[in-house]
């Protein structure tokens, strides 16, 4: 992870040394979870983002061939109008990009905007203690709580798969 990221940037590390370290590490899978920095900056298209993200997709995949990605959308964040902590309106703009990027790189996709309820359901989250104050990041517990909901979409998608 790159703290305060938008996931940009992998298309301009040292191709051989990303390679070299994910045939090190064995890499088979990378679980590619950015996008939440991106939705403060709220306009009506995102498609350069759409069109960068899948150049850093390449990117990774041209380093390590093969390796299956897992591009996952961004959560719910909320900001405050009035008192009131209501969802960014642009989120599924982001999330839709993020997508549509995925599935055209060949990769999954997995939509954490909807499995946690949607729109404004971060206040839920914290009031649960799932998400921290600043009704964007989460807490430990919410953290954990999000990687079990991914690994049970994973098992439920692989079981369905070998039905």
């Amino acid at each position: 992870g790159m703290r305060g990221s938008t996931g940009l940037g992998f298309s301009s590390m040292n191709r051989y040394a990303l390679s070299q370290q994910m045939s090190q590490l064995n890499v088979r899978a990378i679980i590619f979870q950015y996008g939440v920095n991106i939705v403060p900056h709220e306009i009506k298209d995102y498609s350069y983002y759409k069109k960068q993200l899948k150049k850093e997709l390449a990117s990774i995949q041209a380093a390590h061939p093969g390796v299956s990605i897992i591009v996952v959308g961004p959560n719910d964040m909320s900001k405050n109008i009035d008192g009131n902590f209501v969802s960014y309106p642009n989120i599924p703009l982001v999330r839709d990009a993020m997508k549509e990027a995925a599935l055209e790189s060949g990769c999954c996709f997995w939509d954490l905007y909807a499995a946690m309820g949607g729109r404004n359901s971060m206040s839920e989250w914290v009031a649960q203690g799932l998400a921290q104050k600043d009704y964007t990041h989460f807490t430990y517990k919410g953290a954990k709580y999000v990687g079990e909901m991914l690994y049970d979409a994973l098992v439920h998608r692989i079981n369905e798969t070998n039905l």
